[in-house]
């Protein structure tokens, strides 16, 4: 009896022991055990190479400040939208402003690019570390460009641009393409994720390539070109991100001066004089329009701060419209590009101006002290050319319905025939 108790000892000690040992194996095997998917997990994507290579979507900048928050907008806006809706992730690189026309000056740079990197880096925090100098231009995006181009279609190549707006039918090379829709944006990512899955796209040159230094390449092929500043639909859906990224600093970007509460900050593009002799559809109202269509609402003695980047007779003009009415009238003067721009963003009353300045859009939308955004569009002969003469594109581009809550009740929009010229919709 008493060797059967200690049998049954050694078989619960050697049992026990079994289960330490078991378990132990479990615990080693799970670091090596890939998970079974979930069915989320299913939804197609790009396979992750081996060496890590993502896709490249190229941002290509042009302009001063304004223009350069609407193309990394438009771009952020692409690679928000390719996560959330393909679960497909994009490196992104920024192509600074060249010269594509003109004897002895196509690949150079252009002179605009660094004065505005410079403010864009020192005013906007969160682009610091973004790298404005390397990569895309001119030789490596060139190269890339060039067998990407070689390798597709038309069409397909065509579809992959549709991230920048669909191009009009038979259009004329001065008309603008359609505002970007968001069945053109799933168009190209399927299209894009096609080609990228397919084993027969070039392969870039990136160790006797000369112009490549790392162990993949700036810009893959295939790669997507956002090239666009149409974007009010990324701007009303990714409100909040796109807040996030362009967070002001008001410490190192705003002069002395700031907008009294009870003002109506008014500012003054002056397209006449900064695009005299151009064929451009940036048109401003004239002085009395200014005064008795846009600023109607306003009564003999309310006050208005003024700014403007060109000083001129023009604005002489729309000064003296201002004071006719009996409004007390104070133009902001003295301060650079970044201080007029921290100014407008100061808008308490309101804000108000011309819808195509890039440069008022961001300081309307980034606003944080605004009560009431009001934003014109002249609508003039060139501007429906432009837009192929459709009403409804017209609407779409310059009368957006915005649904974002931080918007939607803050911004006043309209479209303003010119003086014994058009017809007002």
């Amino acid at each position: 009896m008493r060797g059967n108790r200690q049998v049954f000892q050694i078989i619960r000690f050697v049992a026990a022991g079994c289960v330490v040992i078991l378990a132990l194996f479990n615990i080693a095997l799970s670091r090596y055990v890939v998970p079974v998917p979930s069915s989320f997990d299913r939804v197609p994507t790009i396979p992750k190479a081996s060496n890590r290579i993502i896709p490249t979507l190229v941002i290509q900048l042009r302009g001063e400040l304004g223009n350069h928050l609407m193309a990394i907008t438009h771009g952020m806006g692409v690679k928000w939208y390719a996560k959330e809706m393909f679960a497909l992730d994009l490196q992104t690189e920024l192509r600074h402003q060249v010269f594509t026309f003109g004897p002895n000056k196509e690949g150079t740079d252009s002179p605009k690019w660094k004065p505005t990197r410079d403010v864009v880096k020192k005013c906007f925090p969160n682009l610091r570390s973004w790298d404005f100098d390397r990569g895309t231009n001119w030789q490596e995006f060139e190269y890339s460009h060039k067998q990407q181009t070689q390798w597709l279609a038309s069409l397909t190549k065509s579809r992959l641009d549709y991230i920048n707006g669909r191009p009009w039918l038979l259009a004329l090379t001065q008309r603008d393409p359609h505002a970007v829709e968001w069945h053109d944006l799933n168009t190209s990512l399927t299209t894009f994720m096609g080609l990228w899955n397919r084993t027969d796209r070039p392969k870039s040159k990136m160790n006797s390539w000369p112009f490549f230094t790392s162990q993949h390449p700036l810009v893959t092929i295939p790669f997507l070109y956002s090239h666009a500043l149409e974007n009010t639909l990324f701007v009303d859906r990714y409100f909040h991100e796109i807040r996030n990224l362009f967070r002001f600093d008001f410490g190192s970007c705003c002069g002395v001066e700031s907008p009294h509460p009870d003002e109506t900050v008014l500012h003054y593009r002056n397209f006449d004089a900064a695009l005299s002799g151009s064929d451009s559809m940036l048109e401003d109202l004239s002085p009395e329009q200014t005064v008795n269509t846009l600023l109607k609402h306003l009564q003999a003695g309310d006050k208005v701060a003024l700014t403007t980047r060109v000083h001129d007779d023009n604005l002489n003009r729309l000064v003296t419209a201002l004071h006719n009415k009996g409004l007390q009238v104070r133009v902001v003067e003295g301060q650079s590009a970044a201080q007029d721009f921290c100014f407008l963003l100061k808008s308490q009353k309101e804000l108000v101006g011309n819808f195509q300045s890039t440069f008022l859009f961001w300081a309307a939308i980034l606003s944080q002290s605004v009560a009431s955004i009001r934003w014109y569009t002249v609508d003039s002969p060139r501007v429906r050319d432009r837009c192929g003469g459709s009403m409804n594109v017209i609407k779409r581009r310059f009368l957006y319905n915005w649904t974002h809550p931080a918007l939607k009740d803050r911004i006043h929009q309209f479209l303003i025939a010119p003086e014994n010229n058009g017809t007002r919709i």
